[in-house]
């Protein structure tokens, strides 16, 4: 099987994963019988990690920050966000109040705490741990 081929799967089941996880396992389960007859197991591993790189391409992101972010800050973190993370998906900023500093940064799988408030968290729990 070729990386074109690989590549292709990857993407049908990046966008089952993201529109209809039931049919997603369907092709999972074909997938799995065809290498399996055609003695190609050894590709299901280059074929899920080919998978999840196009699953984070089109990954979306959420950042809750304090205030309103500048337009030029807003244009850095998308570009940050695609060359880092290789991801195309929507970046949404959105305002929260409670935040007191910092920022919170959400995806489908992933919460990232970089707000004040989160990191005095851990630190209390570190500190509750000793």
């Amino acid at each position: 099987m070729k990386l074109k081929q690989i590549q292709k799967i990857a993407k049908i089941l990046s966008s089952l994963e993201q529109k209809e996880p039931k049919k997603r396992e369907e092709a999972l389960d074909y997938l799995l019988q065809r290498l399996k007859k055609e003695n190609k197991l050894s590709l299901l591993t280059v074929i899920l990690k080919e998978t999840e790189k196009e699953i984070k391409k089109e990954q979306n992101f959420l950042i809750l920050a304090r205030e309103n972010i500048s337009k030029r800050l807003k244009t850095k973190i998308k570009e940050k966000i695609a060359t880092d993370l290789e991801s195309s998906g929507k970046v949404e900023i959105k305002v929260d109040s409670n935040i007191i500093g910092g920022f919170i940064l959400k995806t489908k799988n992933y919460l990232i705490d970089g707000s004040v408030k989160g990191i005095l968290r851990r630190i209390k729990n570190k500190e509750l741990r000793i």
